[in-house]
């Protein structure tokens, strides 16, 4: 989170000398949309009564990753006609090898808590985390900045969607 904080309000303070990029936008949020999924999915540990310090390295793995991939997301010096899109195009390989390892991170995760809320969550837990795996990684193979476009916002509406399926109250996370 400090890292968007810091970024948007370099950008804001340096705005005459950046020409901004729409996926580069789109981008920022879904992070921020991870960051916050990333939280609120931590506190599903709390139900767990034995929590070993190899479940907490475990845990550990997914803030990790997503402070690696938002250290991505804002030039290192911003300068004059600092160029976001050209800045997006440099950094957009390892942004979402980074973030496509989340839905991966998660299965596991749902795993470690025990079979009963992996069986809860049933195969279509699987299907949409493995789905959303590929998608979020494909943009590495592919460079049309639309379909990029399109992965984000895709980013953006499963996380939505997914704590109205999956989680929608601390209660159905911690059972």
């Amino acid at each position: 989170m400090t890292y968007l904080i810091l970024g948007i309000g370099k950008l804001l303070s340096q705005k005459k000398h950046i020409r901004f990029y729409w996926i580069h936008h789109i981008q920022i949020v879904s992070t921020f949309l991870i960051i916050l999924n990333t939280w609120w999915l931590t506190y599903s540990w709390v139900g767990i009564e034995t929590l070993t310090f190899l479940h907490y390295l475990f845990l550990m793995c997914t803030p990790l990753v997503v402070v690696l991939a938002s250290s991505f997301l804002f030039p290192g010096g911003m300068m004059k006609n600092t160029s976001l899109k050209e800045h997006y195009f440099s950094i957009y390989k390892p942004y979402y090898i980074l973030v496509s390892l989340i839905w991966p991170f998660d299965i596991v995760d749902t795993l470690l808590k025990g079979t009963y809320r992996f069986t809860e969550l049933g195969a279509p837990y699987v299907l949409i985390s493995s789905l959303s795996f590929s998608i979020v990684l494909s943009p590495v193979f592919i460079r049309k900045p639309l379909y990029h476009g399109f992965v984000q916002i895709y980013i953006i509406a499963s996380l939505i969607i997914s704590k109205f399926l999956f989680a929608p109250t601390l209660e159905s996370l911690i059972r």
